[in-house]
């Protein structure tokens, strides 16, 4: 296989990966804050909410690891596609409902709910495709791994500046409906 191809796909898990680790410990470290968002969002009866909350914790941690893991990394990446698809789908009912000041559950309390939530999950389904979809072979040399883990890193950086613009944009969104 092409040696770009393996680090794409290498690239693609290892993103994803980091994202639903970041996701599964804030939940985890926030727990009842995070049943609280679930609850807000009113998508669900509200005896399930406490269930759900750990099941969803559950479940992006086996993404994380199962990303991680090659023999299972197609499976972890479409479980990835159906989390975010389904999150992206709680977001645009509460934004048409114009729910936008309920905190989206992305880390970071008050963060509302805006379009570019949706743009956002929408892009990481797709990187979590092309990590399904692409074929996982094992990366040699230094310096094609150190590519990988450098972009990887480069990667994450730039989500972190994107989700830091969201929160500023969501901020002012609810801002302006107070």
């Amino acid at each position: 296989m092409d040696s770009g191809i393996a680090m794409l796909s290498a690239i693609s898990a290892g993103l994803i990966a980091l994202i639903f680790a970041k996701a599964a410990v804030g939940k985890l470290l926030n727990f009842f804050e995070t049943q609280g968002i679930i609850r807000d969002y009113r998508l669900l009866p509200e005896a399930t909410v406490p269930a759900v909350t750990v099941l969803v914790i559950i479940a992006e941690l086996a993404i994380t690891v199962s990303l991680l893991v090659p023999s299972l990394r197609s499976a972890g990446a479409i479980g990835a596609m159906a989390m975010l698809l389904a999150y992206a789908a709680s977001i645009g009912i509460n934004l048409k409902r114009g729910r936008v000041s309920i905190d989206c559950g992305c880390g970071g309390t008050g963060q509302g709910i805006t379009p570019w939530h949706l743009l956002r999950n929408g892009v990481y389904a797709a990187i979590a495709a092309t990590a399904a979809l692409l074929p996982v072979e094992q990366i040699s040399g230094f310096a094609p791994a150190a590519t990988c883990v450098l972009s990887i890193v480069m990667l994450w950086c730039g989500i972190m500046l994107f989700e830091q613009l969201l929160k500023i944009k969501a901020h002012i969104v609810v801002s302006k409906l107070r």
